[in-house]
């Protein structure tokens, strides 16, 4: 990826209403991803995608008016994805043990990013280099909002003061080594010792 930060992303030009528009609006979506993955961000260019997605620059353009556009909502729905299924995850622990609890949740992080490990980092550079840290924030905290609950409901076995605070203090660290581990060793996702190892730095900060 260059250094080169895209300029602030200007809004959709519309929303499709008809099955075959969203349908369209997916395949330049997808067509997005794999040329961001595969070229990087300046090498990017509309044309390219179009041609990947098999629609013309002109029908690109009915739905995005930029580049930058394409690239801020792909961006959005991806950790609009993330947010949902992890929620969607620790919603189903119910009274799972601790234990058990810390494994579902650490298959649930590595399985989000094992199929396209290269190309979640990207977004995230993406993210950080387009202004993205509100949207950062906000899915932060609705993690760490759902892990404090979870953590709360074992406060008592886990011997936690302050369960808000832990959810903090583990859900920010977790997430600086996915961030790092998504740009700097991508492939680590697909390594079973790399899910261990964090499997075991969440086992010994509560357990």
């Amino acid at each position: 990826m260059s250094d080169r930060a895209p300029a602030k992303p200007t809004k959709r030009r519309r929303r499709p209403v008809q099955a075959r528009s969203e349908a369209t609006v997916a395949a330049i979506l997808e067509a997005t991803a794999q040329v961001l993955e595969s070229e990087g961000y300046e090498r990017t260019t509309t044309s390219r995608i179009a041609e990947r997605a098999g629609v013309s620059v002109g029908s690109l353009y009915q739905y995005f008016p930029t580049k930058d556009a394409l690239v801020a909502e792909l961006v959005e729905r991806h950790f609009d994805e993330v947010s949902s299924r992890m929620l969607g995850t620790l919603a189903e622990l119910g009274e799972a043990s601790a234990e058990a609890a810390v494994e579902v949740i650490v298959e649930a992080i590595v399985d989000l990013h094992r199929p396209h490990p290269v190309r979640h980092g990207a977004f995230n550079e993406l993210l950080l280099r387009m202004d993205g840290l509100e949207l950062l924030d906000r899915f932060g905290a609705h993690v760490e909002a759902a892990v404090a609950e979870v953590l709360a409901q074992r406060r008592e076995p886990l011997g936690l003061a302050d369960p808000e605070l832990s959810a903090q203090v583990l859900c920010r660290a977790v997430s600086g080594l996915v961030r790092t581990t998504l740009r700097r060793d991508p492939e680590r996702f697909a390594d079973p010792a790399f899910q261990r190892e964090l499997a075991r730095l969440i086992h010994r900060y509560l357990l």
